[in-house]
């Protein structure tokens, strides 16, 4: 990860940028919400990081969420995942769908 940091250059510019916490049923995760314009409704994209789900988070693809949310005028979720080999594969499966059935029944508030 702070190999990536290191190469990272200036921010994209987006209106609204929030750290969040998601309880789900397999633990609290965070993730990041991109929004372009704040006072729109837009399309949420549901961004899963890269990495082989033993590198990456929310800092390391700060930067492609900042230009999806620009560019493509969506809101943004970036789930921050907990990553191998601190939790099982089966886990951090787990907690993704949990992250997606988070979005899903709370996505008035977003």
């Amino acid at each position: 990860d702070t190999q990536m940091l290191a190469i990272r250059q200036k921010s994209t510019e987006v209106d609204s940028v929030e750290d969040i916490r998601l309880p789900l049923q397999s633990g609290t995760i965070f993730a990041r919400h991109y929004h372009p314009a704040p006072n729109k409704k837009l399309p949420l994209l549901v961004f899963y990081h890269g990495g082989g789900f033993v590198v990456g988070g929310l800092d390391t693809h700060d930067e492609v969420c900042r230009i999806l949310a620009k560019y493509a005028k969506v809101q943004v979720l970036s789930i921050d995942y907990p990553l191998a080999p601190e939790v099982s594969p089966q886990h951090l499966i787990q907690s993704c769908e949990d992250a997606l059935a988070w979005v899903y029944q709370n996505r008035r508030q977003l």
